[in-house]
């Protein structure tokens, strides 16, 4: 089960990372994968966002 929702989250976020031009970080992919019913942990976006080189950019200071 855990495979599987991990394809499909790593799949989603592979999308969502080119379509921000690799700026969202793992709260944000959380956020957005928990809205479309991809159920996974904050840490286990941030794992799967480190096992594959998925960073996102730095924030900007106001």
């Amino acid at each position: 089960m855990r495979d599987i929702i991990n394809t499909q989250a790593l799949e989603r976020m592979r999308k969502i990372h080119a379509d921000s031009g690799g700026i969202i970080g793992a709260p944000r992919r959380y956020e957005d994968l928990h809205s479309e019913g991809i159920k996974a942990s904050l840490n286990c976006i941030a794992r799967l966002m480190l096992e594959n080189r998925l960073y996102g950019g730095p924030r900007r200071k106001h």
